[in-house]
């Protein structure tokens, strides 16, 4: 059977665990149809698919990418139109993460963390720019709460993932051009906590 055609569709990167898998469920209790975008955890992934068409049939899919691959990301659009036609939605929320310390940071964590944190987004959002203006659609950007909120103990331990988010925060800002470009697209830039995932500025 096919998707609900009146429900609106949403992609959510790293929507497997964690926070992406919180947004994939609210969404889909919202009465969204919604797309899990996976990498590495592709059994949870498919886990909480099953759960959700459980709740409401076709309501969930799977699709994997590997968002360092540009080829992979451009790829996308394809795969997702055969899935459920269109998007309404894009939640860039996938990201890598782990402890960069001043004065033991490397090019090889910089390099890592700007791909999947700040050129993975920005890409991706590029990709489906044609879909979702289709759909006057939106693009959702999800970043750490210490771009905005510092906290001068924690921060020095995860000093490069701030600087890189700071600076897709940034080109989330700048890429409201495209809503002028389009007349479409909106661009939401949303704070991220463990427990709260709320729009904070547009």
């Amino acid at each position: 059977m096919p998707h609900n055609t009146t429900a609106k569709i949403a992609l959510v990167t790293g929507g497997a665990q964690r926070v992406g898998a919180a947004i994939v469920r609210q969404l889909h209790a919202q009465g969204w149809t919604v797309i899990i975008h996976y990498r590495y955890s592709e059994q949870a992934a498919h886990e909480l698919c099953q759960t959700l068409n459980q709740q409401r049939a076709n309501s969930a899919f799977c699709v994997y990418a590997n968002l360092d691959n540009v080829e992979e990301i451009n790829a996308l659009p394809s795969q997702l139109l055969v899935l459920t036609g269109r998007v309404d939605a894009l939640v860039n929320n996938a990201s890598s993460f782990y402890p960069t310390p001043i004065g033991q940071a490397n090019l090889a964590a910089w390099d890592d963390l700007m791909s999947s944190n700040a050129r993975a987004p920005f890409f991706l959002s590029q990709a489906l720019r044609s879909l979702l203006q289709q759909a006057q659609g939106c693009i959702v950007n999800i970043v750490d709460i210490h771009t905005k909120c510092f906290d001068l103990v924690h921060l020095p331990l995860i000093h490069c993932r701030i600087t890189i988010d700071i600076a897709i925060s940034n080109s989330c800002k700048s890429c409201c051009c495209w809503s002028r470009e389009t007349g479409c697209i909106g661009c939401s830039l949303n704070i991220c906590t463990s427990s709260l995932v709320g729009a904070m500025c547009k």
